[in-house]
């Protein structure tokens, strides 16, 4: 014998295992920003009081991150709470927040290869680092350090204008896009993104002589890329400065 809420009377279950487990994750996420925030805002007081080499860097890091993460757990929360979010506020919004979180992780994983590039020229070149040289270039990396999310994001839009729309790495745009979340075919990640770029029917003429430039130099971004977020430049950086200091 069936019971009352099998056969659609009784009221049904208030929350599914799956919401759960989502409401859960969205509380730790919370609590992990909360401290996130607690010591950023700790860094920011400490760069702005003792004014280092790279404080500068230090107080607009830890400023980006905070309105970065926040954005990210505030998309995350509501495209599973509003489906197909799009309906609501129109695709604009979608691809906006979408071009937002990307610039927001550009910027995460070059950050710390600015720092180690300013370290760098100001330890080996600059020594020892004073007046109006170390503030000139103080400036320089600041400007840098906002100027490079955007020089790699534009990189990507120059190759590929279709860039944008085609990236299937931000989860929380393609829901709200309301695109399932599945392997779209003629979406890609950043490893396979030059693969937008497809050649002309002839081999041999100047329109394959663009497209191979254009293949080249997407994949040496790729690459670099891919350097940067694997801290593998600043290491090499800073194994250099530590070669300088003990010669």
């Amino acid at each position: 014998m069936n019971s009352t809420h099998e056969n659609g009377i009784g009221p049904p279950s208030a929350l599914t295992s799956g919401t759960i487990v989502q409401i859960l994750m969205c509380v730790v996420a919370i609590g992990i920003y909360g401290c996130g925030v607690f010591l950023h805002i700790k860094i920011i007081q400490v760069s702005k009081r003792e004014k280092d080499m790279s404080w500068m860097l230090d107080v607009t890091n830890s400023i980006i991150f905070i309105v970065h993460f926040a954005h990210t757990i505030f998309m995350h929360g509501i495209t599973y709470l509003v489906q197909n979010m799009y309906l609501y506020t129109g695709e604009w919004y979608c691809y906006l927040s979408k071009a937002f979180s990307m610039l927001g992780i550009f910027h995460s994983t070059q950050n710390s290869f600015v720092i180690a590039l300013l370290k760098y020229i100001m330890i080996v070149y600059f020594q020892p680092p004073h007046g109006k040289r170390k503030d000139y270039t103080q400036y320089v990396f600041f400007a840098l350090n906002l100027i490079y999310p955007f020089f790699v994001f534009g990189i990507f839009l120059l190759l590929m204008p279709d860039f944008i729309i085609r990236y299937d790495g931000i989860s929380q745009a393609n829901r709200c896009l309301g695109i399932p979340e599945v392997k779209i075919k003629d979406h890609v990640k950043m490893y396979n993104a030059c693969t937008i770029i497809v050649g002309p029917e002839e081999n041999i003429s100047p329109k394959y002589f663009f497209y191979l430039t254009r293949k080249s130099i997407c994949w040496i971004h790729v690459g670099i890329t891919y350097l940067n977020s694997g801290n593998i430049l600043e290491m090499l950086l800073y194994f250099r400065i530590f070669a300088f200091m003990h010669r």
